[in-house]
């Protein structure tokens, strides 16, 4: 789960409130660069994912039925 926006807002006002750069800010709330320069560059969570989805779950029932009907015709 990621943070919310009133805390992304926080973390970064308080940098800039005690003029700490990035790395300072890293140790102090141990959250990593990457997230704050996320942060620095678009603050706002993001709500979708660009990546399509990996997983189809009708595949997936389906390979579940061939694997219980193999099981029953087994037993």
């Amino acid at each position: 789960m990621g943070y919310s926006l009133d805390f992304r807002k926080r973390i970064l006002a308080y940098k800039d409130k005690h003029s700490l750069n990035f790395e300072q800010t890293r140790a102090h709330f141990d959250i990593s660069m990457r997230t704050l320069f996320r942060w620095s560059h678009k603050i706002a969570p993001c709500m979708t994912r660009d990546k399509p989805p990996t997983k189809h779950l009708s595949r997936m029932f389906n390979i579940s039925l061939m694997t219980i009907n193999g099981k029953e015709q087994n037993a």
